[in-house]
């Protein structure tokens, strides 16, 4: 290397904190230099790789709406048959947010439950494809991190009290006249004295 000389320099970087890496030195860029990916060097990676992202982003979309319809009907049906076990409870003396709270818990306890095998399935089916790919790219993939888990356990409770809370609510609000008459509509009404109390919605027309 002599005065005049141009030259350049590759600083090939992989492993597990790419991205902290490629963060970290982006601040730090001096005259000259520049950060390439290999979607910037392969044009045609890129643009598999977007089109994967996409399909991806469609797929868990999809998986996300199925999933709220199944916990919609699934909650529905649940407050069909838990009306007479509400109604029972109120008779006890049960106050509608402690019969609303103990639904609740047992919809969280199934939720937390459900989302952790889930993930754990997900981490199988990865190990699994990583295995079935073996012959085909000799190389591993690095070990996943928590915060996948933390997100999709935090997706799977916010679609499970959006669409199952409005019917946990409706089920901690059964009247206790259920227990004797189980046709008919009932509507909690209150008097001039603030008194609460329950009628029929028949006695209303």
């Amino acid at each position: 290397m002599q005065p005049g000389n141009r030259a350049s320099y590759r600083l090939l970087v992989a492993g597990t904190s790419i991205d902290a890496f490629h963060g970290w030195a982006q601040a730090r860029l001096d005259r000259g230099q520049r950060l390439e990916s290999i979607r910037d060097l392969r044009p045609e990676v890129r643009q598999t790789l977007e089109r994967a992202e996409k399909f991806l982003g469609l797929a868990a979309l999809v998986a996300v709406i199925l999933a709220a319809v199944a916990v919609a009907l699934a909650a529905s049906r649940y407050l069909r048959r838990h009306l007479d076990a509400a109604a029972m409870m109120r008779c006890l003396g049960a106050p509608q947010r402690h019969t609303l709270a103990l639904f609740a818990l047992q919809f969280l306890a199934l939720g937390v439950a459900a989302s952790a095998v889930g993930c754990v399935l997900a981490l199988a089916g990865q190990q699994l494809l990583v295995i079935l790919l073996r012959a085909v790219v000799n190389t591993d993939l690095p070990p996943p991190s928590l915060f996948p888990v933390g997100t999709a356990i935090a997706t799977g409770l916010l679609l499970l009290f959006g669409f199952a809370l409005p019917p946990l609510i409706a089920l901690s609000r059964v009247p206790p006249l259920r227990v004797l008459r189980r046709e008919g509509a009932y509507v909690e009404v209150r008097d001039e004295q603030g008194n609460e109390g329950w009628i029929g919605a028949d006695a209303l027309k």
